[in-house]
């Protein structure tokens, strides 16, 4: 049973791969990238998205949802006006920044997920990690506690507008964290999509046995209540790290040293 599991696991994960790797990434989404990369028609489109997002959606935004330790996670929820019916639920839990405003350029971010869902007839609900943002608590990648997206669909199917199914998906971080909370049996979770998740003991924080710095560069991004950007896109930085400590032979546990330094140096 557990080969097959794995079998599964890894097609599953590979396949994601190939099509996230197939589909090129939206001109809007790379422009957001970079201050200010937004042409005036990109600027336009997103107003044109965020108003069309209001005329066919009940929008809550910073909804504080409770977890079973009493620490609320932030959620954006988007519904169909309709209060007559009752939704499915789409739901993605993340640790990256899902506000509706983007600082960068100025605008509301490209809400073209929240807009489908709700056309189709589906709620969508996006929810921080417990530790980023305005949610509260302490981030741990593998750490406990790991129940926070049974607590977050068991709070969601209890809403007046929920029909009693969730569909959780995304890809990456929150392909895995569809595992994670998959693991714990929610009794209205009817399907999880997951694109290109890591896989603990497969292909993270090791594949075939070698380990992947990069790791560390993602964790230093991903950390705080808020994402270090500046540090985490300084390629010269970790390139020039990761160099000297393979020249040095230093072993991968003791890779955090970086970080260690660059918090040591900070607090002089």
């Amino acid at each position: 049973m557990r080969g097959t599991v794995r079998h599964l696991l890894l097609a599953a994960a590979a396949l994601a791969a190939a099509l996230a790797a197939a589909i090129p990434a939206a001109p809007a989404l790379r422009a957001q990238a970079r201050p200010g990369g937004l042409s005036p028609e990109q600027v336009q489109q997103r107003w044109d998205l965020e108003r069309e997002l209001e005329s066919l959606a009940a929008i809550e935004r910073k909804v504080m949802v409770p977890m079973r330790d009493g620490k609320r996670m932030a959620a954006d929820i988007y519904r169909p006006k309709d209060a007559s019916r009752r939704y499915p639920t789409i739901f993605v839990r993340t640790p990256y920044n899902f506000n509706f405003w983007d600082v960068r350029n100025g605008v509301p971010r490209a809400m073209t997920a929240e807009r489908d869902a709700v056309k189709r007839g589906y709620a969508y609900v996006v929810m921080n990690e417990r530790g980023h943002f305005f949610s509260e608590g302490n981030y741990d990648i593998l750490g406990p506690p790991l129940t926070d997206g049974y607590d977050a669909i068991k709070w969601i199917t209890s809403q007046p507008w929920s029909n009693g199914k969730v569909a959780m998906w995304g890809g990456s971080y929150a392909g895995f964290n569809q595992w994670v909370t998959l693991k714990e049996f929610p009794p209205h979770l009817a399907t999880i999509v997951p694109a290109a998740s890591a896989c603990p003991g497969v292909d993270f924080p090791a594949f075939n046995n070698i380990f992947a710095s990069y790791e560390m560069q993602w964790l230093t991004y991903t950390s705080g209540a808020t994402p270090n950007l500046k540090l985490f896109e300084d390629a010269s930085f970790w390139i020039g790290r990761f160099r000297e400590r393979y020249l040095q032979h230093r072993p991968f546990k003791e890779l955090d040293a970086i970080v260690e330094k660059i918090v040591g140096d900070a607090a002089k």
